[in-house]
């Protein structure tokens, strides 16, 4: 009898070690995130009682502020369907969304800081305050990227990146919405086919088509080609009896003028060479399957395993198309890294975040995310890129005065046109600005994509 009520005792004692070790990891590691997650009622009571924080572009200029409507408080988004992806929206219904939700426990003043300050306001008499955002935004360049996406009346996005910081300049969806009345325009939204809820910008998964090719010629130059090896085009590239089809006859060529005329067998033919794990490890070096810990969701890019591979595959990879997907903040970030020598940045929103009273509570220091390719590997790859907007297929890019690198995509898909890639930095040699912007079912990169890219790097370049 003793020794049962031993057996009971001791598995009571350790229920309870169990129960203080759960209640624990509640408190201490779910606990924060749950208390700002954008469902839990209590954060919407607390906007209710609380003057939450601004949201300010990168020049202090309003993105969300909260106003005094019939005698209570209402978020309004100057901006409206610009900024409505990357800023978010606030509603009793529908919930929180965007930089709204990622740092709703600053702007409602809810981190430790916050506290004491809204403890202080408190005893003071005044009302509780939560703390502003700055961003790395760039609202000229915003307007500008939205206007744009928009004349093309098709669904697209737009990223611009300083690619020496990894701040992100302008982020744009098209189509979009206007987070001021969201509640009247719900139902239409949701029913809507093109997805104007959906970040493309950041969500967005796409094949890269000839944008790839940037990857795949890093990867091959990384693994001993100099670039002026010569390789012989007919036009298409055979491959286990599958005929990859080019998009022209280009003869003799290497691999910088490959780059240039955006040659299928060229790039095909490398990544045969690489082989599927030394051209998975480049595309990895590059960011796929990472996240790149942003402060809103950011959708991996995704490639099939080396083990699931065949040559047929692997060329199609090399090329941008077969079990391949990337998102438009992805692409920018390749430009951004070939710009930079071979670094890539960690990409941020949030420059600052600032007390009711102005004290600067955080200010972001830029970081490297990894090294993806030495400095001569992209110097070989800014050289094709540059000849490829003077000459080649994205001319509809030269500016006046300035050295453009960029790249043409053009993604085959199977539900209609092709989709327009294309991606640039500018100046070419002393890189401050990386823009991706792609078009769905927008047809040629160079004719479609590449003017846009055109106008919005002449406008970061101010």
């Amino acid at each position: 009898m003793k020794n049962n009520i031993g057996k009971l005792g001791c598995f009571l004692v350790a229920l309870l070690i169990v129960l203080i070790f759960y209640l624990s990891y509640v408190q201490l590691e779910t606990g924060p995130r749950l208390a700002a997650h954008p469902k839990n009622q209590r954060v919407l009571e607390q906007i209710s009682i609380t003057q939450r924080g601004n949201i300010y572009d990168r020049n202090r200029i309003p993105l969300a502020e909260t106003r005094w409507v019939d005698n209570h408080r209402q978020r309004f988004y100057p901006f409206k369907n610009e900024t409505c992806h990357l800023v978010g929206y606030t509603s009793k219904i529908y919930g929180i969304t965007g930089l709204e939700a990622a740092y709703s426990k600053q702007l409602l003043g809810l981190t430790a800081a916050g506290r004491f300050i809204n403890l202080v306001r408190k005893i003071q008499g005044k009302p509780p305050a939560g703390e502003d955002l700055v961003l790395t935004l760039d609202i000229k360049l915003q307007h500008l990227a939205a206007e744009l996406l928009a004349e093309t009346n098709k669904p697209g996005a737009l990223v611009v990146l300083d690619p020496r910081t990894g701040a992100v300049l302008a982020a744009v969806s098209q189509p979009s919405f206007d987070p001021n009345n969201l509640e009247e325009q719900w139902k239409a939204l949701i029913n809507n086919r093109d997805a104007p809820l959906l970040n493309r910008a950041f969500q967005g998964a796409y094949p890269p088509g000839s944008v790839m090719k940037l990857i795949t010629a890093a990867g091959a130059l990384s693994a001993g080609y100099t670039g002026e090896e010569m390789f012989h085009c007919p036009g298409y590239l055979m491959v286990d009896g599958y005929k990859l089809a080019d998009n022209g006859v280009h003869g003799n060529i290497n691999i910088i003028e490959a780059i240039v005329v955006s040659c299928n067998k060229v790039f095909g033919k490398l990544g045969l060479d690489l082989g599927k794990k030394n051209f998975m490890q480049t595309a990895e070096k590059f960011g796929f399957k990472q996240d790149f810990n942003l402060s809103l969701e950011v959708r991996p890019s995704t490639i099939s395993s080396d083990r699931d591979m065949d040559e047929k595959e692997l060329a199609s990879a090399a090329i941008g198309q077969g079990e391949l997907l990337v998102s438009p903040l992805h692409m920018a970030l390749v430009s951004a890294t070939i710009a930079n020598d071979g670094v890539m940045m960690q990409p941020y929103l949030v420059q600052e975040v600032i007390s009711p009273s102005g004290q600067v509570l955080y200010h972001h220091k830029p970081s490297v995310m990894q090294r993806a390719a030495s400095s001569t590997v992209c110097a070989a790859i800014r050289k094709a890129m540059i000849a490829s907007v003077e000459r080649g297929t994205g001319k509809a890019a030269r500016i006046k005065n300035v050295a453009v690198a960029g790249k043409t995509g053009t993604a085959e898909n199977e539900h209609g046109q092709p989709h327009a890639w294309f991606v640039a930095f500018a100046p070419a040699h002393q890189p401050r600005v990386a823009v991706a912007v792609i078009i769905e079912n927008g047809g040629s990169g160079g004719a479609v994509a590449a003017p846009i890219a055109k106008r919005v790097i002449i406008e970061a370049l101010r």
